[in-house]
C-alpha cells in the first residue's frame, strides 16, 4: 500500500474505471509502519483508518471535480477537518509530506495536462453527463 497504508487509485490505473480509495487498516494501525512514523514525528498526530479515509476521499475529491492542482490541498484539508469535529482542540496536520511539514509547502500545484487516458475520460464523462442532460425531459 502506498505511503502510510492508503492509496487513492486514478480511473485510468483501476481495473473498474472508477476512482478508487483503498486503506489497509492493519497497515494503518502498524507501529512499524515506517512512513507513519515519520509523519506521527513530524507532526506530533496520530493516524487512524477513519482519518487515512477521509485523507484519500480529499484526493479522490479534488480528482472526480477535475481539480487536479488541489490534490495534496484538499486531502489534508479534509483529514484536518475530521481531526476537529473529532476533537476541537486537536493538532493539525500542516502538509502532506511529512519530511516538509511546513505550510508554505501546502498549496495549489501546478495543473498538469492531462495523459491520453486521462483527455478520453475526461470526453466520456462529458458525453454522458450531455447524453443524460438531453435526455432527461423525455423521460415520462
Amino acid at each position: 500500500m502506498a505511503y502510510g497504508g492508503a492509496a487513492t487509485i486514478e480511473p485510468h490505473e483501476s481495473l473498474t474505471g472508477n476512482v478508487q480509495v483503498i486503506v489497509d487498516p492493519a497497515a494503518v494501525n502498524d507501529p512499524n509502519n515506517f512512513n507513519l512514523n515519520i509523519a506521527r514525528k513530524a507532526y506530533g498526530i496520530e493516524f487512524t483508518p477513519e482519518l487515512a479515509l477521509i485523507h484519500e476521499f480529499g484526493h479522490a475529491l479534488a480528482y472526480m471535480s477535475d481539480r487536479d492542482e488541489a490534490f495534496d490541498l484538499w486531502s489534508v484539508e479534509t483529514e484536518n477537518q475530521m481531526r476537529l469535529r473529532l476533537d476541537p482542540n486537536a493538532k493539525l496536520r500542516t502538509s502532506e509530506r511529512p519530511l516538509t511539514p511546513d505550510p508554505k509547502t501546502l498549496r495549489l500545484r501546478a495543473r498538469r495536462l492531462p495523459t491520453p487516458q486521462r483527455r478520453a475520460e475526461m470526453e466520456r464523462r462529458e458525453r454522458e453527463r450531455l447524453y443524460r442532460l438531453a435526455n432527461r425531459d423525455a423521460r415520462p
